[in-house]
């Protein structure tokens, strides 16, 4: 399989790659970026201790230490830091890893490519696992697959994203898209009264958010998906003064506790979002890599331009960090 995934290195000339490095096709991947002399990042849906739990060792303690030898070697990105249960990353987690790819060819002015290990005696397909994101790949003549049951006269496992643990974990929250931002020169009631125009919008909103949380002059909106969030920044825009704005887009794990008066809305993602507004500029719609990566995926009259990465939290985790432009 290793030999099979390094010839279809070669036919896509591929020098840059991104994966995921659960045992298996991940991490012989990674092994083969490593051995043609390409450069390979790591990307992690949650920290490596919860990884390993979920889709390495299961396999045994020689796929551990292969996983141990190219984490410690090569950069890692990672999601969001613990699993808790949450099945909603690996399938959130898989479109940013291959949105993460086309961002990267658009600002290099480059072709992406998809390599998988996929058998096609097993048509079984699971949320977030290799077949559901093979059809998420908007280009699918640059598609290489390797397929086991050619080398194999057994039926061998599917990757670990194609078994991962459905089981949703106690409180896991799920991954949504958010929206931060302040808005100078306004009051609260006002603000208030403009998002609800915007709900009401014609033509209509693409998506209705699950929530809206307006404090002071801070508007927070939480979405299901990337288009909804960044239509919801374009509405907002037409409709206050874009200099006396700063608005962001980012996206993590949130729980929201509607019971309340006022919607409680948790989860270590608002604190990062509003971090990235923070070091805003008005006027500009902002986002982390994760959106662009997911938003990328789903349209491609979008340009991106990195303005730079800054630190979140208190563990100091960095985030690319992009402003959104959208082709005429």
């Amino acid at each position: 399989i290793k030999n099979n995934i390094k010839s279809a290195i070669k036919t896509l000339n591929a020098k840059i790659g991104y994966c995921s490095l659960a045992c298996g096709g991940d991490i012989l991947f990674a092994e083969a970026m490593v051995e043609t002399n390409a450069d390979v990042t790591i990307c992690l849906p949650f920290n490596r201790q919860d990884f390993i739990k979920t889709s390495v060792e299961f396999a045994g303690e020689h796929w551990v230490k292969r996983f141990d030898e190219l984490i410690n070697n090569y950069p890692v990105k990672v999601m969001t830091e613990r699993f808790e249960g949450n099945p909603d990353l690996f399938a959130f987690h898989g479109k940013v890893m291959l949105g993460t790819a086309l961002l990267k060819s658009q600002l290099l002015h480059s072709e992406a490519g998809l390599i998988t290990v996929l058998s096609q005696r097993n048509q079984e397909t699971h949320v977030g696992g290799t077949r559901d994101l093979v059809k998420q790949w908007p280009f699918p003549a640059k598609i290489i697959n390797i397929n086991p049951d050619e080398l194999h006269s057994f039926r061998s496992k599917e990757n670990i994203d194609e078994t991962a643990n459905d089981e949703v974990g106690i409180g896991a929250k799920p991954v949504r898209l958010i929206l931060h931002a302040v808005v100078n020169g306004m009051k609260g009631d006002e603000i208030e009264y403009l998002t609800k125009r915007i709900i009401k919008s014609n033509p209509p909103i693409f998506e209705i958010p699950q929530v809206v949380k307006i404090d002071g002059n801070v508007v927070l909106a939480v979405c299901e998906s990337a288009r909804g969030a960044l239509n919801f920044a374009q509405l907002m825009f037409k409709n206050v003064e874009p200099e006396d704005t700063r608005l962001s887009l980012h996206a993590g794990p949130v729980s929201i506790d509607s019971t309340v008066s006022s919607p409680a809305i948790d989860g270590i993602a608002i604190t990062e979002v509003s971090t990235i507004t923070q070091q805003a500029l008005p006027g500009l719609i902002y986002c982390s890599d994760q959106v662009a990566a997911v938003l990328l995926l789903d349209r491609q009259d979008i340009l991106f331009h990195p303005v730079g990465i800054i630190e979140v939290g208190e563990k100091k985790k960095t985030l690319d960090v992009f402003t959104i432009d959208l082709l005429p």
